[in-house]
């Protein structure tokens, strides 16, 4: 993934399921694919808590370029179940 010729990191959420390590794996044989995994299951290199008020700034923090939310959509998010992606979208640079 590159932005005019420099890496960008990229976080995929979700990135240990079937869909997200299909798409981690294929970004990171790019040469230039630099990415995190945002996982609750073990592996992930960001563990992001869907109930935290801060998840936003959580996500922020591993100063991604793009965000990609490969979670299932059906898992159970309560009250609020566009959470984790309004979440994404808050921490676009």
């Amino acid at each position: 993934m590159t932005r005019c010729g420099e890496a960008v990191r990229g976080v995929v959420i979700g990135g240990t399921g079937v869909f997200g390590s299909r798409l981690v794996a294929g970004l990171r044989r790019m040469p230039e694919g630099r990415v995190l995994v945002a996982s609750r299951s073990p592996g992930g290199d960001v563990v992001p808590d869907r109930t935290a008020r801060d998840m936003a700034q959580r996500l922020s923090a591993a100063r991604p370029g793009i965000v990609i939310v490969a979670a299932e959509p059906f898992q159970a998010y309560g009250d609020d179940p566009y959470a984790l992606v309004r979440a994404a979208i808050a921490c676009r640079p």
